[in-house]
């Protein structure tokens, strides 16, 4: 009876590590992905600057709201950065 309650603790030990372990490799993953897309939003950002900067009348074809797209390549994943903006013009 002892030898079966051992092996019942022993399995019960074998599937609490490896459910934690399985966690942390999908916390990683999590991770690694929340940090690529927080890259390719900075990209993004730089690569909408960036293209005011090059073009000063690229803005003045939108009306007061626009949408510009970017596609960005981060790690060999590709996400496209959407930048929202609203226009105003600043007082004097």
């Amino acid at each position: 009876m002892l030898y079966v309650d051992i092996l019942a603790a022993m399995i019960v030990v074998v599937l609490m590590v490896a459910v934690v372990y399985d966690s942390i490799v999908m916390q990683q993953r999590a991770l690694e992905e929340a940090i690529r897309q927080e890259k390719a939003q900075i990209i993004g950002e730089n690569m909408f600057w960036q293209t005011v900067l090059n073009d000063p009348s690229f803005l003045q074809k939108f009306q007061s709201t626009f949408q510009v797209d970017f596609s960005v390549n981060i790690d060999g994943h590709t996400y496209i950065v959407t930048i929202k903006a609203l226009k105003y013009t600043r007082p004097k």
